[in-house]
């Protein structure tokens, strides 16, 4: 078999930079609002080309950050509002784990047989995605190679198995197989066996990943129905567009209410007119739902209260909690009787929207540049609510891109995923819909429904397969009803999480690498490679 040491064209760094820089822009168009899920092979696909032409590593390095930053800073512009010094920072910070993995492979590639080169690409890119999830308040995921393929059902029902992380280790395995395919086939030595070599394991890979869709997609996970109203206020509330709701809770309720009592405009099959929400036994309010602490507030407490009992309902909103000065971003479970029934603090908070690193030594730079007058703490606790003898777990915004944090709350034994999020602090499209995409994975790792109950965009039900069944437009002020299926969340994932790829990918790269040495060291025929 040929190997990843072959004699390679030697390629202009000056033409390198700016195709790879086209490359990571390419791949960024994966996602909203371009959407384009074939961007997620081809833009690495390019990369992966690029690297193998490199002459040396420092050089694969420098190829890697020329695609990482104008990839991470598209795909971050929606950050616009913390200004472009710090999005280029968080692209620049973001760049640096590809970089690491991109130097890995190429490092590791030399010497290396024509079926494991594409597998210890894949393995070195889905490190470096698995590092970018577990980096406190700067993790990100919502740019993973995986999250393009949401809207392809049959093709990310593995993610039962591993989560997002391993339909992102298929993404990138399928780029670099067929990268190493053709750069054997336009090889002096037009290498048939060795580019089939290349690319028949990942597609059997495909195979076995299509028809384990297949036959999850035709399996039934029964439960029990509830029926859930979820408002999402929109420009009914002023404030909504800002950081948090403003306007009292007095207006907040007021404001959900008309949404509740309103018709729901027109059967899609039949075109007969909705009644309004009739009988909900939840109401779900978002993130920042009211901007009183309903727990500490009689007073705010007593009007949401009131409107549980109007509905004889449970109602979930989003508020600030402050607990002796401690600041919280949290929602509270209010039962149809009146009562605090339980509350969730948001563990997972946002560097620079929730807190501020250093605030304290930095504390004369915050001075001439506020960003938010106080840090918000995060909470320590899983909470999962009792409502009518289901359990339904809470996470808030930014903690349902986490795989780990999610599968935290369904091991608690939650039932059902709500998610409670205000996305009104971006005017922009891009981070709406990959922050909404984010939650058809959280579905699928469960096996639990989800329901999102959102400011502005996107407030839905998304089945336990990972399907869409309803969403409400951006910036559309409706409520909905909706009747997602209650069962214990049952999964791979949920037993073992990430923990398989931790192991795999270290092992792959760290496998070949000690087999590389020793052979060197044995004088092996390879050794004329090295």
């Amino acid at each position: 078999m040929a190997s990843g040491q072959e004699t390679r064209p030697q390629w202009p760094l000056l033409w390198m930079l700016p195709s790879a820089a086209l490359m990571g822009l390419f791949t960024a168009q994966a996602y909203a609002p371009t959407n384009v899920a074939s961007f997620a092979f081809v833009g690495p696909l390019g990369l992966w080309l690029l690297v193998s032409a490199t002459p040396r590593t420092r050089t694969a390095a420098a190829v890697a950050l020329a695609y990482a930053l104008p990839y991470f800073w598209r795909s971050l512009s929606y950050l616009d509002i913390l200004g472009s010094v710090a999005v280029g920072a968080l692209a620049l910070f973001q760049s640096l784990f590809v970089v690491g993995a991109i130097t890995l492979y190429r490092w590791s590639r030399e010497g290396a047989p024509s079926w494991l080169i594409p597998l210890l690409g894949a393995a070195a890119w889905t490190l470096a995605d698995l590092a970018r999830a577990n980096v406190g308040g700067l993790s990100l995921t919502m740019s993973n190679l995986g999250v393009a393929l949401d809207r392809y059902p049959l093709a990310i029902q593995s993610a039962d198995l591993g989560g997002v992380h391993l339909v992102t280790f298929l993404v990138a395995w399928t780029s670099a197989a067929v990268a190493e395919g053709l750069r054997q086939l336009a090889g002096p030595g037009k290498d048939r066996r060795a580019a089939l070599a290349a690319c028949l394991p990942v597609l059997l890979a495909w195979g076995a990943n299509l028809g384990y869709g297949a036959l999850r997609l035709n399996q039934s996970f029964p439960g029990q129905a509830m029926k859930i109203a979820v408002c999402q206020p929109a420009e009914r509330i002023q404030g909504y567009y800002g950081r948090v709701a403003m306007s009292g809770t007095h207006h907040e309720v007021a404001a959900y209410r008309g949404l509740l009592s309103e018709p729901r405009g027109s059967d899609p099959d039949t075109g007969e007119r909705l009644p309004p929400i009739m009988d909900p036994e939840l109401i779900l309010f978002p993130e920042s739902g009211v901007s009183d602490d309903i727990v500490t507030s009689q007073f705010a407490r007593g009007i949401v209260a009131k409107l549980a009992a109007q509905y004889d309902a449970h109602i979930i909103t989003g508020c600030h909690r402050n607990e002796n000065g401690t600041r919280y971003n949290s929602v509270v479970h209010i039962s149809p009787d009146g009562e605090v029934r339980g509350q969730y603090h948001k563990r997972h908070i946002v560097a620079f929207g929730e807190f501020l690193y250093f605030r304290e030594e930095l504390d004369w730079l915050y001075r001439h540049y506020p960003i938010r007058p106080y840090d918000l703490t995060p909470g320590t606790e899983i909470s999962v609510f009792d409502v009518n003898g289901h359990a339904v777990a809470p996470v808030i915004c930014f903690e349902s891109i986490f795989p780990g944090e999610t599968r935290k709350s369904l091991r608690a034994g939650g039932e059902l995923l709500v998610v409670h999020t205000n996305d009104g602090w971006f005017n922009s499209e891009m981070e709406a819909q990959q922050h909404a995409r984010a939650s058809v994975f959280r579905a699928i790792e469960g096996r639990v429904d989800v329901v999102r109950a959102a400011s502005t965009a996107y407030s839905g039900h998304i089945d336990c397969y990972g399907r869409w069944q309803v969403a409400v437009p951006r910036d559309a002020s409706r409520a909905i009803l909706v009747e997602p299926t209650l069962r214990p969340a049952r999964s791979v994932f949920l037993l073992v999480g990430s923990g398989p790829l931790w192991v795999l990918c270290p092992t792959l790269l760290a496998g070949w690498l000690v087999i590389r040495t020793t052979q060197r060291r044995r004088g092996s025929p390879d050794e004329a490679t090295g």
